[in-house]
């Protein structure tokens, strides 16, 4: 799983950073491009790697989980506490057969719970197992490994077993989120006979030992009162060479295993059955002549209890802890620079903006067209803003920091305070084409009937008004002499001029009436369309100063607009 959260980090970290650089950063299209490109380059490559070691994880885990199924000590035999547990989840390793002989593989006192470990292919099974079902146990497992020295006499052998649980448990640092309270516990025959329990602690902030007895409290073991000064000399002796012995082991066989951290040793003096001629009996005997007093039966050995309040508890973070938190630290870093993209972005709006009222503000307005061009711009930027105002901002200048609202006032005022000078517009004359052959008979001048649906729709755009003259004009082919055709073309304009003047009611002044004959082809003559096309009438509107006046009009004042004179 951790390959797989790793995945979702690198993926969701190229996906912020392609978000904060085509939505927020101020860049140019193609510093963008490069900048994408460069993202992708780093992130696929990271993705690609983790997606093929998850993929080949999740396969070893399959096969494992296969194997141990078939194993006699399968992780899935040990019950396991419940997730709610609040205390201390021991791993007892190494010389655990005599506390858990007739208790199961899994074990609750009153201070913590114990499970079983047979070798190091099950701790790493049954730490996959924890990892899995219960997450929340994590922080509270610790290692313990039990030795009982006097059932030993093989050194090279303690010293492979010692070897082989330390590379473990450095192992399984992956599924504990760390290297989990690695912790030692020895149980002794006693050097007094007949000698109740008694425990002896060491940790790595005091130096100095204490000691119990039974379920009493540990007390510094030199404070203790000593009713037996030979007794308390005897388990001084006893103790010290020990744990001298002790830490010979350990160093023995760090330099062959990676460091993990002893956090306290405890020592159990009680009655148990030895094996002749072990370790301890060698080494004690050999350092200071005494011997201890061995017990023909043992029992079940007693859980270190009250070693437990003594255990470190894990400051690290868990797995899915560290996920979220990576995570965390992405989408901060991301909000934070986005946050400044969008600063950078509002204030790059409002100093264009200010630059854009500045400009219009400076112009007085003659000549008038830059006036205009500064206005036109103001408008731009105003209808951009109160589109953002209705819509939304755009995600650039978004995170709370949008400035345009306050910009939409002063560019209203602006637009409001000037308006260019009304002019008189030219326009080009507006003509309309007739053909002749629809209002006419060949060689006549008066209008046929049924033409007049022909003129109410062709001159439905041409009105009469003061300072516009309808100029008529008619024009014919090239067929017969020029003075009959120019007679023709004008006899035909003036029936049309006649018809408008009288249906209506035009002022005959509107009207300028001309015939061009076929001086004016409008298409060639050479072929019978071009001949059709030449025999037309064309009316069109062109500006006049006097021209369609009423009798008592004024005219146009230079501010413009009409007035009848009184």
């Amino acid at each position: 799983m951790a390959q797989l959260r790793g995945i979702v980090n690198y993926v969701l970290a190229t996906v912020l950073a392609l978000l904060l650089v085509w939505g927020f950063s101020p860049l140019s299209a193609g510093v963008r491009g490069g900048l994408t490109v460069i993202i992708l380059l780093f992130s696929i490559p990271g993705i690609v790697y983790g997606w093929r070691q998850y993929g080949q994880l999740k396969s070893a885990h399959s096969a494992h989980s296969a194997h141990s199924a078939h194993s006699a000590h399968s992780a899935h035999d040990v019950p396991l506490p419940p997730e709610s547990f609040s205390g201390p989840v021991v791993l007892v390793c190494g010389d655990n057969a005599p506390l858990f002989a007739g208790r199961g593989d899994s074990c609750e006192s009153s201070q913590g719970w114990y499970l079983s470990v047979q070798s190091p292919e099950h701790y790493i099974a049954l730490v996959r197992q924890i990892a899995v079902q219960r997450p929340g146990l994590l922080m509270r497992v610790s290692v313990m490994l039990a030795l009982i020295p006097e059932r030993h006499n093989d050194e090279d052998a303690l010293k492979h077993m010692l070897l082989s649980w330390r590379r473990v448990v450095a192992q399984s640092r992956r599924w504990l989120s760390g290297i989990p309270p690695f912790w030692l516990c020895c149980w002794l025959n006693s050097p007094q006979c007949n000698e109740t329990v008694r425990w002896f602690i060491r940790t790595p902030q005091d130096a100095e030992v204490q000691s119990a007895t039974g379920l009493d409290d540990f007390a510094p073991f030199s404070s203790q009162e000593r009713p037996a000064r030979h007794s308390h000399l005897t388990h001084a002796v006893w103790l010290d060479n020990l744990l001298e012995w002790l830490q010979k082991l350990q160093g023995d066989t760090e330099r062959h295993a990676p460091p993990v951290f002893s956090a306290l040793r405890v020592v159990c003096f009680t009655s148990l059955a030895v094996c002749e001629n072990n370790l301890w009996q060698r080494y004690a005997t050999a350092q200071t002549t005494l011997s201890s007093a061995a017990s023909a039966v043992s029992g079940l050995l007693p859980f270190p209890d009250l070693a437990l309040p003594f255990l470190s508890r894990r400051r690290a973070l868990t797995a899915f802890q560290r996920t979220v938190g990576i995570s965390g630290l992405l989408c901060g870093i991301f909000v934070g620079m986005a946050m400044t993209c969008s600063f950078i972005n509002n204030q790059h709006l409002i100093r264009i903006t200010n630059d854009h009222l500045t400009v219009y503000r400076h112009l007085s307005g003659n000549p008038v067209e830059p006036k205009i061009q500064a206005q036109d711009q103001l408008r731009r930027d105003a209808q951009r803003l109160d589109r953002w105002y209705q819509r939304g901002e755009p995600l650039s200048l978004s995170m709370g920091l949008y400035q345009g609202m306050r910009l939409i006032p002063p560019l209203l005022v602006a637009l409001s305070d000037w308006l260019p000078s009304e002019k008189l517009k030219v326009t080009s004359p507006q003509t309309v084409r007739l053909d002749s052959m629809s209002l006419f008979d060949t060689g006549k001048w008066a209008l046929k009937a049924g033409s007049t649906k022909v003129l109410i729709a062709a001159l439905v755009n041409i009105k009469a008004k003061p300072g516009w003259l309808i100029v008529i004009t008619g024009h014919t082919d090239d067929v017969g002499d020029d003075k009959s055709n120019q007679q023709l073309s004008l006899k035909r304009a003036e029936s049309v001029r006649d018809w408008m003047r009288d249906t209506g009611d035009v002022a005959e002044s509107c009207f300028a009436v001309q015939g061009y004959g076929e001086l004016r082809p409008y298409k060639t003559n050479d072929t019978p369309e071009g001949r059709a096309a030449n025999r037309r009438v064309e009316i069109s509107l062109v500006p006049q100063a006097d021209a369609c006046r009423v009798p008592g009009m004024k005219e146009p004042s230079p501010e413009g607009g009409d007035a009848l004179a009184k």
